[in-house]
């Protein structure tokens, strides 16, 4: 029997305070929440931040992440582009199942974005490598304060799992220059 799990993302800038609004955003039976840019956690050494969880499906386990790539620099960089090559190669190139779900800064046009940057360009090449799947809103998931700069789809899901997600749409809620993207997946959860 397949059950209908709801996954939400969101780049939060800063949870403290807006506790409030997200539990009871939360209490809308999203099972599983991939919160990034919590700020509740200066410390980290890795460029591309994230933090998961273990769920059981049948008799395998999904990993479920959330991940922040902080983007920056037009990729110019080149110990970045490498350390994000390899951040990205450590994520994907595993024997697990996962969904990767968050703000990778990665602009596409392929996912909807007006232009391409560099981070988009890596990711779009590991996609057409069949590493995994990527799975976006049609709309934008950035939306600029400044009427001037133009929206974006950075936020979405990516998964080497052949499961049946439903189409992953923004929703105009919480209190964020991102807005948060959901999906359902068919998952029989027990937590691990």
């Amino acid at each position: 029997m397949n059950v209908k799990t709801k996954i939400l993302s969101w780049k939060a800038r800063g949870v403290r305070n807006k506790k409030k609004e997200l539990f009871h955003f939360l209490e809308n039976n999203v099972e599983v929440c991939l919160l990034c840019e919590t700020w509740l956690n200066k410390n980290f050494s890795t460029l591309i931040e994230n933090i998961g969880v273990k769920i059981q499906n049948a008799n395998d386990f999904v990993h479920i992440y959330s991940c922040y790539f902080p983007g920056g620099s037009s990729g110019n960089d080149q110990s970045k582009t490498q350390a994000f090559n390899s951040d990205l190669r450590k994520l994907t190139s595993t024997n697990h199942k996962y969904i990767l779900g968050g703000d990778f800064n990665c602009r596409h046009r392929y996912w909807g974005c007006i232009r391409n940057n560099c981070w988009g360009n890596i990711l779009y090449g590991k996609l057409q490598l069949n590493q995994f799947q990527i799975n976006f809103p049609h709309e934008h998931t950035y939306i600029p304060s400044d009427p001037n700069k133009q929206g974006s789809t950075l936020d979405f899901f990516l998964t080497n799992v052949a499961i049946n997600m439903s189409a992953v749409r923004a929703i105009n809620d919480l209190s964020s220059d991102h807005l948060p993207i959901s999906s359902e997946i068919d998952l029989r959860c027990v937590m691990v």
